[in-house]
């Protein structure tokens, strides 16, 4: 499998990040607003649950058909860090530079946290600092996740020798990130019952610590490394009823992430495996064969297309929330249902459009030039070695 026969295949796993990304904008509705919603504006942080299965995934799952060229393990590594780097770094040191300016637009404690504690984000472990402004909290979860793939470098830079070894090596390294997880927020849940800690920093240890998280994005890597054997079987490749039967996976995915019932401890890694079995489902090749059917075309058009821009959907929306908060308080418009409604659509809009731009002038070029630099210099590199096998 290459990486560009993936790419199409993976248009329903671009439906599951759209998803994502919609019922994360709704949980970040303003207080007086997002109640309107029920328990989507309640529950949607599950989003981020979401979003570190589909993460797990993709990094995975491009690391092990990487590892199946005969390029050197650091040639590997190489090409999996300037793909990281390129993907997050560019629009990411942008708006904290941005940020760091202080223009009127953003918020002065946005730049005053900038300012004053810049190590935190210039070196991924933001997780550790608590912030009301949502411009910076949302920051949390991008650092985990640069926190793992540092995690996942090392492995490929370790046993990327051949794709069976980095598999095995995902395996370990997904078992032990789930028992670790589950024994902190044990120990967590433990001292918060003792009353050494309170209300406040149990909820944010819980929620924000990269070891009491990182069973999800395990459980990611772990989808990776099964899907293979999956998509080999009958019930990937059956075609008569894939489509109806893709949509009712991912209708499945969105009903788990609104109605599951919040459990101490074990929550996240319950949310974890379903999360999983449904990304396992929309990336199976027979989600991706025959021709789209007309009913389907407005869902998978828009799902797909914000899955896509996800990455600058989740970026941009808390400052664009900044812009529709204010046009709302000057329109004196009061809490209402209706009021809720077109307030989400305008912030939508804007952060579609700030995120369009962004994907299209910034992001996409950029990933464009790293995939063929990686790509030729991983097939320059297996060529080498291919040679002087060939000779002997």
């Amino acid at each position: 499998m290459r990486l560009t026969s993936m790419v199409k295949r993976y248009a329903y796993v671009d439906v599951l990040r759209g998803v994502a990304i919609l019922v994360v904008i709704i949980h970040h509705l303003p207080e007086q607003l997002n109640g309107y919603f029920g328990r989507v504006s309640y529950m949607g942080g599950r989003g981020v649950d979401l979003f570190f299965v589909l993460s797990g995934f993709l990094i995975g799952s491009t690391c092990l058909v990487r590892a199946e060229s005969s390029a050197p393990r650091s040639t590997q590594a190489l090409g999996y860090w300037i793909l990281r780097t390129v993907r997050i770094w560019p629009l990411y040191f942008l708006l904290l530079g941005v940020f760091a300016l202080g223009p009127k637009f953003i918020h002065g404690d946005v730049t005053f946290v900038v300012r004053h504690y810049p190590l935190h984000y210039l070196t991924f472990i933001s997780n550790d600092l608590g912030q009301a402004t949502l411009e910076l909290g949302i920051l949390w979860s991008l650092a985990i996740e640069e926190q793992f793939y540092l995690a996942v470098g090392i492995l490929v830079l370790a046993c990327a020798r051949k794709r069976e070894m980095l598999a095995a090596a995902f395996v370990g390294m997904a078992a032990a990130a789930i028992a670790v997880a589950l024994r902190t927020r044990y120990e967590l849940h433990t001292l918060h019952v003792a009353g050494v800690l309170n209300d406040t920093g149990y909820v944010f240890k819980l929620y924000h610590s990269t070891l009491a998280r990182i069973d999800q994005l395990a459980f990611g890597i772990l989808c990776a490394v099964v899907a293979p054997s999956f998509n080999a079987s009958g019930w990937a490749r059956q075609t008569r009823w894939s489509r109806p039967t893709t949509w009712l996976g991912l209708a499945a995915v969105a009903v788990v992430l609104v109605v599951f019932p919040q459990i101490k401890v074990v929550e996240f890694f319950i949310l974890g495996g379903l999360f999983a079995a449904g990304v396992l489902w929309a990336q199976r090749p027979a989600a991706g064969s025959g021709s789209v059917h007309p009913v389907e075309k407005l869902p998978l058009a828009i799902l797909a297309n914000a899955g896509k821009l996800s990455f600058g959907l989740y970026m941009f929306h808390p400052v664009s929330r900044s812009w529709m908060v204010s046009v709302f308080e000057r329109s004196h418009v009061g809490p209402s249902a209706l009021a809720a409604v077109l307030f989400l659509a305008g912030w939508l809009a804007i952060s579609w459009l700030l995120a369009h731009v962004s994907y299209h002038l910034l992001e996409e070029p950029l990933l464009d030039r790293a995939r063929a630099r990686v790509s030729a210099m991983i097939a320059g590199k297996a060529s080498a070695l291919a040679k002087p096998q060939a000779a002997a």
